[in-house]
């Protein structure tokens, strides 16, 4: 279940974080709370658990063959890993680089990354060509970094190796703590909409002196603008 801040009021806001704080259980509490916030930035507060193993989020590396790296990483350590793979500066991004075998880099003139939401390695296993494509790889766990959390503010925070507090994008939605407004992320012409740091996107297309084609497709307009170059930055 989940509410929202129904003002921009301070003291209103600081109460319902401590009571969020408070009645997050289990392994949800153990993920930060305060990395989920940015200053003048009040959105929804959800209660929610830990994702079991089956509804979590992965990375699988195609082509790189079996244990090419670890089981598991933070979802923060995405971003410097793409840049690597895509031979950009992983130094870019303030999420640690994950320890993976020296074969897990750019031997290819081209890149395709595919981002397909709400599809569990699971659901892959009952689609047989790309179930065989996926067992050829390697299959990292993206660990959740902060909690509350909307798929808008996890989406930006793989693709930025930061979490809200850094990159800005509180949730798909916010009530600005000065105007009382409502603020959807990313929305057209407002650059104050958007992250507020690169993204890999960024990177790759900055490093590569304009050669690189970067293509983020997506029904959700927000989702394909996290995953996107960002003008404004």
């Amino acid at each position: 279940s989940g509410f929202s801040a129904p003002s921009a009021d301070p003291s209103l806001c600081e109460m319902l974080r401590a009571i969020a704080l408070a009645a997050c259980l289990g392994s949800a509490a153990a993920l930060s709370m305060e990395q989920s916030l940015y200053p003048g930035r009040f959105g929804d507060i959800v209660f929610t658990s830990e994702p079991t193993s089956d509804e979590s989020c992965h990375l699988v590396m195609v082509g790189v063959g079996k244990a090419a790296g670890p089981s598991s990483m933070p979802e923060t350590s995405l971003a410097p890993l793409a840049a690597h793979i895509v031979g950009a500066l992983p130094t870019a991004f303030p999420g640690a680089m994950p320890e993976v075998a020296t074969r897990v880099a750019a031997a290819a003139s081209a890149l395709l990354t595919i981002v397909v939401e709400g599809v569990t390695l699971a659901d892959v296993a009952a689609l047989p060509h790309l179930s065989q494509i996926v067992s050829e790889g390697h299959a990292v766990r993206l660990e959740p970094a902060f909690a509350p959390r909307d798929r808008v503010s996890a989406a930006v925070s793989r693709m930025t190796g930061t979490t809200p507090a850094d990159h800005g994008i509180a949730s798909k939605a916010w009530i600005d703590g000065k105007t009382g407004e409502l603020v959807a992320a990313f929305s057209a012409g407002r650059d104050e909409s958007a992250a507020r740091v690169a993204a890999v996107s960024d990177v790759v297309a900055q490093s590569s002196a304009g050669r690189a084609l970067i293509l983020s497709l997506s029904s959700d307009t927000q989702l394909a603008a996290a995953a996107g170059t960002h003008p404004s930055l």
